[in-house]
């Protein structure tokens, strides 16, 4: 098993450590205590990414078919 800190994730995430400390606290991101620092299955971690997906939309035929009028 390969555990992440919350440092590590928030630099692959490219996003501020206090918001993966957000994560961590509320219970959405689910993690071990190992000391003072947080750690977080890398199944786990990749589990709660999928959660995070936002699906591709599908493109809307009408827009294509716009006509502009001079």
């Amino acid at each position: 098993m390969k555990y992440l800190t919350a440092e590590e994730i928030a630099a692959e995430l490219r996003v501020d450590i206090s918001s993966v400390r957000r994560w961590l606290r509320s219970g959405e991101l689910a993690s071990i205590r190992v000391g003072r620092q947080y750690r977080v299955e890398r199944t786990v971690y990749e589990a709660f990414l999928k959660t995070r997906e936002v699906p591709l939309k599908e493109p809307n035929p009408k827009a294509n078919d716009l006509v502009f009028a001079h």
